[in-house]
C-alpha cells in the first residue's frame, strides 16, 4: 500500500504538533510495511527524505490574494499535484492543512486517481474561518457554521462594534460591496464570504472519505455540522518514539533563580495563552519562588514584541528558541510541571502528551482536548482559561513538591505501555477500513 501525506511545511521545516503528527504517523505506517512518503509546499520543490520518508515539494500557495480569494479557498497547483498524483500512484491521500493549503481540488484530483481520502482534523481553523473557534475573540465556541453569526464574529474580531457586526451578518450585502471604497468593504462582504467557505468545505467533504480525529469535541463538531458522509475514524497522537533515550536535561532553567520550575514548550500566539503564565508570576505570584523557561518560536510580530517587554521585567522567566524533539523532551523530564494554557480549544496538544510520557505533571487549561487528554491523571491540575488568578492556584498546588525521576519514570512506564497499545489498535482498525 501507497500512503501519501499533504501538509504546508513538514517536520524538516517546522516544529509544530501537525509536522510532528505526520512524521511519527508515516515512520509508524513504514514500520509497518506500507509506502508512506509526504508532500509539502515550499519555495523548493524537489524530492528528498526524512528518517527515510520520502519527501516531494509542491509549489507554495500564493501569499498575496484578495480577501475573497481566501474566504474561498482558491484552486491553486492543481496540475502539479496530479502531476505528483500520477508520479507516485497512491492508494491513501491524508491531508494535513486547511483548505487554503490544499483546496477541495485536490480531494477531487485524489478520488480521480483512485485513492482513498482521509483528512486528520488538526485545528480550529479547519472548519472556522476566523481559525481559533473563540466566539467575539473570547468565548469557546461549539463550531456551529452558519453565515449569520459567523460572519458576525468575523466582524467584531475586526474591530467592527456588536450591534454594527450583527446588521451586517443578518443580511447579504454584498452586490453593495463595488459601491463602496475598498478600505470598507469588508463588512458587506463577510457574510458572502463565510457562505462561499461552508460551500467549498462541504465540495472537500463530499470526495472525502473519512475524516481522521483525536480528541472527542472534534468528533461532536463534525457531526453538528454534517460535515463527512462517513463517521470519523478515530486515532490518538502517534505517540514519540519509543526508542529515543530521555535525560531530564536542566539547560532550560540555566541562569534563573531556584524554585518550581514550569516549563512552556509552544508557538508564540496569544490563542496558546503564554501571556498568563507571565501576568500571573507579576500579579498573584509575585516573589513565589518559580523558575518559567519558555522555548518557543515567534508567530505573532507584534504578540512576540508584548510579550519579550513583560519577559524582560520578570527575573523568574526566559524566553528562549525551541528545542529540538528530543531535548524538548529532556526538558519536559527536568521539569516540575508542563504548562498548557491554551485559549482556544486544543484538538491535542502534543505538549500534554510528550509531559505524560515522561511522567511530569500537566498545568493545563480546561478547553479542548486538554481535559480530555488529563482525565484520569491525578498528578496534574487543570484551571479555568482565561483566569490569572486560577492558573496562580492551579501552580500553587504544585509549589514544594518536587518528584524525583524515579517518581517520574514509574508514573510514565506504564502510561506509554497502555497508550502504545492503545494507538496500535486504533492503527489496526483505521488500516481495515482503508484497505
Amino acid at each position: 500500500m501507497k500512503w501519501l501525506s499533504l501538509g504546508v511545511h513538514y517536520a524538516h521545516e517546522t516544529v509544530g504538533g501537525t509536522q510532528a503528527y505526520a512524521h511519527r504517523l508515516n515512520t509508524a505506517l513504514r514500520r509497518r510495511g506500507i509506502d508512506a512518503m509526504a508532500a509539502h509546499f515550499t519555495e523548493s520543490p524537489g524530492p528528498g527524505s526524512l528518517d527515510e520518508v520520502p519527501l516531494f515539494g509542491l509549489p507554495m500557495p500564493p501569499v498575496s490574494r484578495s480577501r475573497m480569494a481566501v474566504w474561498e479557498c482558491a484552486p491553486h497547483g492543481i496540475a502539479e499535484f496530479e502531476r505528483l498524483l500520477a508520479q507516485v500512484r497512491p492508494d491513501v491521500v491524508h491531508f494535513h492543512a486547511t483548505l487554503q493549503a490544499h483546496p477541495p481540488e485536490y480531494f477531487e484530483a485524489a478520488r480521480r486517481a483512485g485513492a482513498r481520502t482521509l483528512w486528520t482534523f488538526h485545528a480550529p481553523g479547519q472548519t472556522c474561518l476566523q481559525t481559533a473557534l473563540l466566539r467575539d475573540g473570547h468565548v469557546p465556541c461549539d463550531g456551529r457554521i452558519d453565515p449569520s453569526r459567523c460572519a458576525r464574529c468575523g466582524l467584531v474580531w475586526a474591530g467592527v462594534p456588536p450591534v454594527v457586526a450583527a446588521l451586517f451578518g443578518a443580511v447579504d450585502l454584498s452586490r453593495l460591496s463595488p459601491l463602496v471604497p475598498p478600505r470598507l468593504r469588508h463588512p458587506f462582504e463577510r457574510r458572502a464570504g463565510v457562505a462561499r467557505f461552508q460551500a467549498r468545505l462541504e465540495q472537500a467533504c463530499a470526495a472525502l472519505d473519512h475524516w481522521v480525529t483525536h480528541a472527542q469535541w472534534t468528533r461532536e463538531l463534525l457531526q453538528l455540522n454534517e460535515l463527512g458522509g462517513s463517521p470519523a475514524l478515530e486515532l490518538p497522537l502517534p505517540p514519540p518514539p519509543l526508542e529515543v533515550s530521555v535525560k531530564p536535561d536542566l539547560a532550560a532553567w540555566e541562569g534563573l533563580s531556584e524554585g518550581l520550575r514550569l516549563l512552556y514548550a509552544g508557538r508564540l500566539l496569544d490563542i496558546k495563552g503564554p501571556h498568563l503564565l507571565l501576568k500571573a508570576l507579576a500579579g498573584p505570584l509575585r516573589g513565589a519562588p518559580i523558575a518559567l523557561a519558555l522555548l518557543t518560536a515567534p508567530t505573532d510580530v507584534a504578540y512576540e514584541e508584548r510579550l519579550r517587554s513583560q519577559a524582560l521585567a520578570e527575573p523568574r522567566a526566559r524566553l528562549q528558541p525551541p528545542f529540538d524533539a528530543t531535548k524538548t523532551l529532556e526538558a519536559m523530564a527536568a521539569a516540575d510541571a508542563v504548562v498548557v494554557p491554551s485559549v482556544w480549544k486544543e484538538t491535542g496538544p502534543y505538549t500534554v502528551l510528550e509531559a505524560q510520557w515522561v511522567g511530569t505533571p500537566v498545568i493545563g487549561s480546561n478547553r479542548g482536548g486538554i481535559p480530555e487528554r488529563l482525565e484520569g491523571d491525578t498528578s496534574s491540575v487543570l484551571f479555568q482559561a482565561p483566569d490569572v488568578d486560577d492558573l496562580a492556584r492551579a501552580i500553587r498546588k504544585l509549589l514544594g513538591q518536587r518528584e524525583s525521576a524515579a517518581t517520574k519514570e514509574n508514573r510514565a512506564r506504564p502510561f506509554r505501555e497502555k497508550y502504545m497499545r492503545a494507538f496500535e489498535a486504533a492503527l489496526d482498525r483505521l488500516l481495515e477500513v482503508v484497505r
